[in-house]
């Protein structure tokens, strides 16, 4: 699994505004995962994690555990293990979270900060997608420098 294809694929999905983080398809993890609908029952609390004080913590006795560990190691030709999952989805959703302030997920979309909030996640979990790369032994990141990539700008509809 190389980082540069998975960078672009986070990448275009920010532009085209296809990167949700409600959608389980579509949120950093399933666009990661290629937008598979089987990581929506991963993502779901009965899957991989579970939240304990804001906080993703990996959840290896809830009944999907094991379907979702294998669906994982599966779908990213087993370079991704679960720890590496939750960190890079707990990164992006708290990284939403410090940025709006919202009484439920919801009202996220529609906060002033939303765009901000979305670009600073991807930035930070594109960072840490690189570290985790560098770690699982992707040869072709040894040497790679950080990204500088624009926000978007989405037209008023």
């Amino acid at each position: 699994m190389k980082y540069l294809e998975q960078r672009e694929k986070i990448i275009q999905a920010y532009y085209n505004n296809e990167l949700n983080p409600y959608n389980e398809c579509a949120c950093f993890i399933g666009n990661l995962l290629n937008n598979s609908d089987e990581w929506s029952a991963c993502r779901k609390p009965t899957g991989v994690w579970e939240w304990v004080k804001g906080v993703l913590i990996e959840n290896n006795e809830s009944p999907n555990y094991q379907y979702s560990k294998s669906f994982i190691e599966e779908e990213s030709n087993n370079f991704y293990k679960v720890k590496d999952i939750i960190d890079l989805e707990s990164n992006f959703l708290q990284t939403i979270y410090k940025h709006i302030k919202c009484d439920s997920m919801n009202d996220t979309k529609k906060h002033p900060n939303y765009e901000e909030a979305l670009f600073l996640a991807m930035d930070s979990t594109l960072d840490l997608l690189l570290e985790i790369h560098k770690r699982n032994g992707d040869e072709s990141v040894l040497d790679l420098e950080k990204p500088v990539f624009n926000k978007r700008q989405l037209e008023k509809v």
